[in-house]
């Protein structure tokens, strides 16, 4: 489906990642397959429930990938955030039911599970994949890679399961958070895993996923600008130089410019700062302001005005988060909100990614 000079983005599905997407030129968009990772029924805290049912939350989703994503190019799509033993009101599974519906308008979908998840869940994988014929993407975590003989029995059991053959599935091995120091240890690691993995030649795409990005940025102080390296670009760039040594390269993912994990976070006690995520070859540039609540908004766009000031701003054609930027520096467009403030950050973030990858000997 596609080689090592490919890209995974893993992002959560929500109205600014979802916009990102829309935005993509053509020529960046057919580099990349993203895994869309549906997010948990939205909480309410005041009245200790869901603030909507499982049929509300996940009823507008086709139509939202539809949009930004389009039928063209397939994706992975995983409901991980569902809890277990949610139903839909018709008595079906969730991701049954979602995959249903989106191959009725004829997204090309592919199911994201992992070891670990119900026989409830595999069953409606298992029932996806005869439906559509499109294949499985499994999810290996690191406690995956440390067992691998039970992993493998796992793989075998599944795959025997759902009628299918590695051929027809997808792995993405799933570091998630890695240290910012250490990567020489987690260059071993990974190479270890890719070396003895069950099957290894055989699946029909392998990504190596991670994240160095900090779960919030509470370390970065007010009115500040600061660096972050990119860990997980490093690891597979390190990984690709020994490669003569490895039965294949893994593809390159990420998170783009969140955190792995969701936070847990309380809307009613929730302090937001304005901030604006910008990707550089190595780094994530992090332009933070102050309380959105207190100070407003509006400071989103003298963030804009401090990125494009630097040297590590690629220029309004760059991408479409480029040229929304620059609108904003110059009170053109803005501030917006956290949803078009990810947008911008993330059709940014995707666009150069793609060109490293394309292009690795570059970095």
């Amino acid at each position: 489906m596609f080689n090592s000079y490919h890209y995974v983005p893993m992002l959560k599905a929500k109205q600014g990642e979802y916009g990102a997407l829309a935005e993509l030129a053509g020529d960046i968009k057919k580099h990349i397959t993203p895994l869309l990772e549906i997010p948990p029924v939205p909480w309410d805290y005041q009245n200790e429930k869901p603030s909507k049912s499982i049929d509300e939350h996940l009823v507008g989703i086709p139509a939202k990938i539809e949009k930004s994503w389009g039928t063209e190019q397939p994706l992975f799509l995983d409901l991980y955030y569902i809890e277990p033993g949610d139903q839909m009101s018709d008595g079906s599974h969730p991701l049954n039911w979602l995959m249903e519906q989106i191959s009725a308008q004829g997204i090309k979908a592919i199911p994201v599970t992992s070891l670990d998840r119900d026989a409830d869940f595999q069953n409606a994988v298992g029932m996806a994949n005869h439906r559509d014929t499109l294949g499985v993407c499994i999810r290996i975590t690191c406690d995956d890679i440390d067992d691998l003989t039970t992993t493998g029995r796992g793989l075998e059991e599944l795959i025997s399961q759902w009628d299918t053959a590695p051929e027809n599935c997808d792995i993405i091995i799933d570091l998630q958070e890695i240290p910012i120091e250490g990567i020489h240890d987690l260059v071993e690691y990974a190479c270890n895993a890719i070396q003895t993995f069950p099957h290894i030649e055989k699946w029909r795409t392998l990504t190596l996923a991670a994240s160095s990005f900090p779960l919030n940025l509470s370390g970065i102080a007010r009115d500040d600008t600061k660096l972050i390296m990119r860990e997980e670009l490093s690891l597979w760039n390190e990984i690709r130089a020994v490669s003569d040594k490895l039965p294949r390269i893994p593809t390159f993912g990420d998170y783009g410019i969140t955190h792995p994990t969701l936070p847990d976070l309380d809307p009613r006690t929730m302090r937001m700062s304005v901030n604006l995520r910008y990707t550089t070859e190595t780094a994530w540039l992090i332009a933070k302001g102050r309380d959105a609540r207190r100070y407003g908004y509006d400071q989103f766009n003298n963030l804009c005005r401090n990125i494009i000031s630097l040297p590590e701003y690629k220029g309004p054609d760059f991408s479409w988060g480029d040229a929304y930027i620059k609108r904003c520096a110059e009170d053109e467009d803005g501030p917006g909100n956290a949803s078009s403030w990810r947008k911008a950050g993330t059709n940014h973030h995707i666009t150069l990614v793609v060109g490293q990858v394309a292009n690795p000997t570059a970095i």
